[in-house]
């Protein structure tokens, strides 16, 4: 789920906390009783009529007014992700030159839909598939990832393209939420090589058929790096009705070598728990060996705190240098936000007038 932060002016904060400061000591120094009338029978003050029980609302509403519109001084607003496309903008927004090239790499055997026990922020413990935990990550990944090509591959038995290398993220997104997991004994496996394989194959062809471009004068997207994310919850295991096909039963390290002959960076990053565990040390061997072949890395993640760090690291490592005419650093102060400061002011001003109606007219006091 893509997060809105939010935020306020903390200069205005301050201004704010100082003016209500001194007020408040100014009142303590000025401070005067007010005048009273001792009653000795209070059983006629219960007939008040209304006017004179609603004779304090106009000073309530002028508080009221203070308070929405001291909260507008604060500027309270969310800022927009980087790369979410903004509602309403009339502005065109001039596509990418120049980048990375990556491909989600997501599988969707049958062991996908294992729920784990993930402890999430806060320390809260939740139960959700393994699938589930993946899609929120790496829909987080894409939006922080606007000048990028990216596409998406599933596998199982066999790798398949839902969208090949795009700057269409919410294509992308919208083809990674509807991946669904194979049920099916002859379509599942786990095979990992034939996806490497396949995918560094599509960004080669894909970089060949913009250079040709390029010499043709046309404008093409410039593939400044390129890199592969896996995710998945195993390790090499093809179907056994793939046995003597030598393409669905490529070794990893075969892979891993036609990828880094391709400069593709590759990182695997495994959700398994039991994963980490000693049996499995020869295969978490063989893929950390492969990973670092190609300039990458193996990650093991079991928690959303977990990948989140793994994705934020890859982030890091794997920067494209943006465009000149994309604009500016990405910092608060140029993210693009959705301000609440509008609505505070028009209800602080309905209240003030509100009190202002009242005060000169139904509840007007006389000398």
């Amino acid at each position: 789920m893509t997060s809105f932060p939010f935020t306020i002016d903390y200069v205005a904060f301050w201004i704010l906390s100082a003016l209500l400061l001194a007020a408040f000591l100014v009142k303590g120094l000025f401070t005067y009783s007010i005048p009273t009338l001792n009653f000795s029978d209070l059983s006629n003050l219960k007939l008040l009529s209304k006017r004179l029980r609603f004779s304090r609302l106009p000073h309530h509403l002028y508080l009221t007014a203070l308070l929405f519109l001291g909260t507008a001084f604060l500027d309270p607003h969310f800022l927009y992700p980087k790369g979410y496309p903004l509602p309403h903008s009339k502005q065109p927004i001039p596509l990418p030159t120049e980048g990375i090239a990556i491909y989600l790499v997501v599988d969707q055997s049958g062991s996908m839909g294992e729920k784990i026990a993930s402890e999430g922020f806060f320390g809260r413990r939740q139960a959700q598939t393994k699938m589930d935990l993946l899609k929120a990550m790496s829909e987080q990944f894409v939006s922080q990832r606007p000048s990028d090509l990216i596409g998406l591959i599933a596998f199982a038995r066999i790798p398949r393209i839902l969208s090949p290398l795009t700057l269409d993220h919410e294509a992308v997104l919208k083809q990674l939420k509807e991946i669904q997991l194979i049920d099916d004994p002859e379509e599942n496996g786990t095979a990992i090589g034939y996806a490497i394989y396949k995918t560094a194959h599509l960004i080669a062809a894909t970089r060949h058929f913009a250079e040709d471009l390029q010499d043709q004068g046309k404008p093409a997207y410039q593939i400044k790096n390129s890199i592969m994310v896996v995710l998945t919850d195993g390790f090499q295991d093809p179907s056994r009705l793939d046995y003597g096909n030598r393409l669905r039963t490529i070794e990893l390290d075969e892979a891993a070598t036609y990828a880094k002959s391709q400069g593709i960076h590759l990182y695997i990053i495994n959700i398994d728990p039991k994963f980490s565990s000693p049996a499995f040390a020869p295969h978490r061997r063989q893929m950390q060996a492969m990973a670092e072949l190609t300039g990458g890395e193996l990650y093991l993640a079991t928690r959303e705190q977990d990948l989140q760090h793994v994705f934020s690291t890859i982030d890091r490592l794997e920067k494209s240098s943006i465009p000149g005419n994309l604009g500016t650093l990405d910092t608060q102060e140029n993210r693009p936000r959705f301000s609440l400061y509008p609505y505070f002011i028009a209800i602080g001003l309905a209240c003030f007038l509100a009190a202002l109606f009242l005060e000169t007219t139904l509840l007007r006091k006389f000398p």
